[in-house]
């Protein structure tokens, strides 16, 4: 059981998007999935396109057209409400949670987000391994092995985060057709420090960057 919240009040979010409009610029939900502490899926869905879909980027999502005018999917405002009720009371664990709640066009309160391409620990971590002087910009996919399963030197004051190469192992973020292992993989890597990083939390010391700009909408 979380040390501040109890297991129930978590869920991992996870979405994936094709394009539309000119070269598939626009993103548009394609896949919703909702998941509990535990891994367990709460909701998963694929979404009805609202426009004609210009790219699936099936490379990189595993979605091709038929996934969008099939049984398993359902309008996009129906999925909409439908998460939106999930997690409306709940803290959600994402990768880049203001790209998933951009394309359901849902609000969250910012304090009940945990997003692991925001933590500013494991952005120092990554820091360090890379040698360079500043990470100013969000986690990307693919350093998320780096801090897969990332050890905690717990015991100090100066609590630091160190990156652990694992071989043969993919990025597990946004391309993984099984969407469900997209938000576990989120779940798992903030289950790794979660007693730290609500710690921070309860002591008023918030661990995340800002998202980047134009997506503060998004966010209570």
């Amino acid at each position: 059981m979380s040390k501040f919240y109890p297991p129930e009040e978590y869920a991992a979010l996870s979405c994936l998007s094709v394009g539309a409009g000119s070269g598939g610029s626009v993103s548009m939900l394609a896949r919703a999935t909702v998941i509990d502490y535990w891994g367990n899926v709460i909701f998963d869905s694929f979404v009805e396109p609202t426009e004609k879909v210009t790219n699936y980027k099936t490379t990189s999502t595993g979605i091709e057209e038929h996934h969008l005018h099939g049984s398993e999917s359902k309008p996009f405002k129906v999925v909409q409400a439908e998460v939106a009720d999930i997690i409306k009371d709940r803290i959600i664990i994402g990768y880049s949670l203001w790209t998933d709640l951009a394309v359901l066009g849902i609000r969250h309160i910012a304090k009940n987000t945990r997003d692991i391409a925001l933590f500013v620990p494991f952005r120092e971590a990554l820091n360090q391994h890379n040698g360079q002087v500043r990470i100013t910009k969000p986690i990307h996919a693919k350093d998320m092995p780096l801090i897969m399963y990332a050890t905690l030197d717990s015991g100090a004051s100066n609590t630091c985060y160190r990156p652990v190469v694992i071989a043969n192992i993919q990025p597990l973020i946004y391309i993984d057709p099984v969407q469900a292992e997209n938000a576990r993989a989120s779940l798992d890597i903030f289950r790794s420090v979660e007693g730290t990083w609500e710690t921070l939390i309860f002591n008023d010391e918030w661990p995340c960057a800002l998202p980047p700009p134009g997506f503060a909408q998004y966010f209570i």
